[in-house]
């Protein structure tokens, strides 16, 4: 008897619903705890919600991920990333849910007011994030001659920005290493990336 009404409980639970995103800060990150958190992973709890279910979040983290990501029921993707899978799911972008920003901060008091005021002078980044990437890619398109110093720990970051060691920081606007506080964007965004809720899987 127990088993039969075991069996009745699984079959009546509705099946984790898929959903993926590449990592990114306040988009989809694992936390210490093996947790996914992030705007991604909320969308799928919602979507997951009006179900009564649950949820299997995964990370696109290669080229073939993205193209497995037709199989998913949500996916916040970038253009980029949706042309990935989309020639196979012929899917529809939408308005973005959330646009990914990196940026340059400099602390409240600095005499600094444009990006260019930053030649000569170190500015810092965590390495191999998307925010060095930007900061790269907008010291090539502008000629602004910044010293660049990468950090691997943010913690650390932040530590060199609070003591003056750098005069500015390249970081991810949703994820500042020790929060904003005594600190101001400088010019532009870096880079702005709209991300798409879509459902490849259908629901």
């Amino acid at each position: 008897m127990i088993a039969v009404l075991l069996a009745l409980a699984s079959a009546a639970a509705p099946a984790p619903l898929r959903c993926g995103a590449v990592e990114r800060p306040g988009i989809a990150e694992r936390g210490d705890d093996g947790v996914w958190r992030g705007v991604a992973v909320d969308l799928c709890r919602q979507a997951a919600d009006k179900e009564r279910g649950g949820i299997a979040f995964r990370p696109y983290r290669r080229i073939d991920d993205l193209r497995d990501a037709h199989n998913d029921r949500l996916a916040v993707l970038s253009s980029a990333e949706l042309a990935v899978v989309s020639p196979a799911a012929k899917l529809q972008a939408g308005q973005p849910v959330v646009v990914s920003r990196q940026v340059l901060l400099v602390r409240t008091d600095a005499p600094f007011q444009h990006a260019s005021d930053l030649a000569g002078h170190r500015t810092c980044f965590i390495i191999a994030s998307e925010a060095e990437a930007a900061l790269n890619r907008w010291a090539r398109q502008t000629g602004v001659p910044i010293q660049r110093v990468g950090f691997q720990e943010p913690v650390e970051l932040r530590d060199g920005f609070d003591s003056s060691y750098c005069a500015a920081m390249a970081v991810d606007a949703a994820d500042i290493p020790g929060g904003p506080q005594h600190s101001r964007e400088l010019g532009p965004a870096l880079a702005e990336l709209p991300l798409f809720a879509v459902r490849p899987g259908g629901g």
